[in-house]
C-alpha cells in the first residue's frame, strides 16, 4: 500500500510538471504571438517606423495632418527621431511605452520639425548626447536617467534648455557636470 502511494505520488507530480510545462510553453507561444503583433504593428492610426529609429510607433494627431512619434522599445543605444513620416510632418514626440530601467539612450537625434515633447519620452545612459531643434516646448521629465541604485530620476534638460533660450544644437549630459551646450 505504501508503495502504491509513492508511485500514485509520482505520477501526480510528473502530471504537475507536465501542465506546468505546457502552460509556459502556450504562455511563450502567446508572448511571441503578441510580440509578432507588435512588431508588424500597422493601423489606421498608429503605424510603425519606416525611417528613423525601427523602434517608434507613430500615432496620427491634428486631424490627421501630423504625426506624434512614441518611442517603444530600443534595440540599440542611439534614437533618431524623423522629421516627415509617410509624407507628414513629425511634430511631437509621446510618452514612451518601454520599460525605463531596461531600456538607455546614448544619443537622440530630434528634428527641426518637432514642437513638443511629452513627459517619460526618453531614458538616458550617462553619458549622453542630445540634438534639438530650437523653441520645443518639452514637459519636465521628459528625459530621465537611471541612477547607480537603479532610481529613476528627471535629468533636468527641459530646465537647461529652456535657460539656454531653447536653443537648437547639441546638449551633452555627465553624471559630474550635468547638462551642458556644446553647439
Amino acid at each position: 500500500m505504501k508503495n502504491l502511494n509513492k508511485f500514485l505520488e509520482i505520477i501526480i507530480f510528473l502530471i504537475i510538471i507536465i501542465f506546468s510545462f505546457s502552460s509556459c510553453v502556450q504562455l511563450a507561444a502567446a508572448l511571441i504571438s503578441d510580440a509578432v503583433n507588435i512588431s508588424s504593428y500597422n493601423k489606421q492610426t498608429n503605424e510603425r517606423s519606416n525611417t528613423g529609429t525601427s523602434d517608434l510607433i507613430f500615432t496620427l494627431i491634428n486631424s490627421d495632418t501630423a504625426y506624434s512619434a512614441s518611442l517603444f522599445s530600443t534595440t540599440g543605444s542611439s534614437v533618431i527621431i524623423p522629421e516627415i513620416h509617410n509624407g507628414k510632418p513629425v511634430t511631437s514626440i509621446g510618452r514612451a511605452s518601454h520599460n525605463f530601467s531596461d531600456t538607455l539612450i546614448d544619443n537622440i537625434r530630434i528634428p527641426n520639425s518637432i514642437i513638443s515633447i511629452n513627459e517619460r519620452a526618453f531614458t538616458i545612459r550617462i553619458p549622453a548626447t542630445v540634438i534639438i531643434g530650437a523653441n520645443v516646448n518639452i514637459n519636465e521629465g521628459a528625459f530621465l536617467y537611471l541612477e547607480t541604485n537603479r532610481e529613476i530620476k528627471d535629468s533636468g534638460f527641459t530646465r537647461y534648455y529652456n535657460r539656454n533660450g531653447r536653443k537648437s544644437g547639441t546638449y551633452s549630459f555627465k553624471v559630474i557636470t550635468g547638462w551642458s551646450y556644446i553647439q
